[in-house]
């Protein structure tokens, strides 16, 4: 789920928000019953003070859609949990056996307000047509880059990535 505050203190804007959906934590080997993927929020700030008021409003807007939350408290954290989100090509392109990541959605861009329901519908045509892919992107940006990961070893396999893509 998507969440969304305003506040009278301090401005609560993120520098940087990013998703991984269920499909790449999946393939990362992350997953948890009810976790629908990750976001990373990053919140930037000159005084300690008003970084400190803004992580505490961003973890109670957080806190009751998120199955964990992680602050990184020094640049050495901060690079660690960033390096979740710059792993996202190298880990599917590494597919194994007859299974080929195949970048079809390239910065693809939708209104942050129906963002969740394009996530969805690019999710339900993989179902429909039986072929695995992972979503993945800027979210507060509203800006998001989705992968195939068919077995092209699969008799018909063609077929179902042109439906998908259809």
């Amino acid at each position: 789920p998507m969440a969304a505050a305003s506040s009278t203190k301090a401005s609560l804007v993120p520098l940087a928000v990013a998703d991984r959906e269920a499909g790449f934590m999946r393939f990362v080997g992350k997953t948890e019953p009810g976790v629908g993927g990750l976001r990373m929020v990053e919140f930037e700030g000159d005084e300690s003070d008003a970084l400190a008021d803004r992580l505490h409003q961003a973890r109670h807007v957080l806190r009751p859609h998120s199955a964990e939350l992680q602050e990184a408290k020094d640049h050495t954290a901060l690079e660690a949990l960033w390096d979740i989100r710059h792993s996202a090509n190298p880990i599917i392109a590494r597919q194994e056996g007859g299974r080929r990541s195949m970048q079809v959605i390239e910065d693809a861009c939708v209104p942050v307000e129906v963002l969740s329901r394009y996530i969805e519908a690019v999710r339900s045509a993989g179902v429909r047509h039986a072929t695995d892919l992972v979503i993945f992107g800027h979210s507060g940006a509203g800006n998001l880059h989705g992968n195939l990961l068919p077995d092209v070893t699969e008799a018909g396999r063609q077929a179902g990535v042109g439906a998908v893509l259809a």
